[in-house]
């Protein structure tokens, strides 16, 4: 083999060495993620943990709930998981449904259930009517703060984050980054 061809080979091999270490290292990754029918940047200090779809019985794959959780990693090792998430959650709705109309049942589903409604209102996120709620869970008193919203193509988002009261403060900086970088987008189907 001639030196040339050594040297192309080596230099080929460096290459491929490089463009693989780049690959498996933050250097080239992005915190922007894409869910279904939205994208989002991972806030600072936190990251993604999974990725669940809830697919009913008899449910057409189409509408399936698809959610994204994120944790904040210093409480990754933390004995007994994480008690702090932000989650993004998507569905497609099989018809029509305003948010507007909508609110009231989750505020009355929520309060049938026991829990104590703290807060609600609503705000544009993205351009799009978002209706929110913060809520305690009375058996654990976990607050949850939970923003609702459903797109003209028919697709229901929830940005939701579940955290003890004493890291409310601590972390809803980092919900509120996370909720200004969200973008929906329309689907077709």
């Amino acid at each position: 083999m001639s030196d040339s061809v050594k040297n192309i080979f080596i230099i080929f091999i460096g290459a491929v060495v490089f463009i693989y270490s780049c690959n498996h290292s933050k250097l080239f990754k992005s915190d922007k993620v894409k869910g279904y029918g939205y994208t989002f940047v991972i806030p600072a200090g936190w990251e993604k943990s999974a990725e669940l779809s809830h697919e009913g019985k008899y449910s057409d794959p189409e509408t399936m709930t698809r959610t994204i959780v994120l944790i904040p990693v210093d409480q990754k090792s933390r004995k007994g998981g994480p008690n702090t998430t932000i989650s993004l959650s998507s569905k497609k709705l099989e018809r029509s449904f305003w948010i507007e109309d909508e609110f009231p049942l989750i505020i009355n589903a929520l309060t049938n259930q026991g829990f104590r409604i703290i807060q609600k209102g609503e705000i544009k996120i993205n351009e799009q009517l978002s209706k929110w709620v913060l809520y305690q869970d009375m058996g654990t008193a976990q607050l949850t703060l939970d923003f609702y919203m459903i797109s003209e193509n028919n697709i229901f988002y929830e940005i939701k984050m579940i955290t003890d009261p004493e890291n409310f403060d601590k972390y809803r900086p980092s919900f509120e980054e996370l909720k200004s970088t969200f973008k929906s987008k329309m689907l077709s189907f």
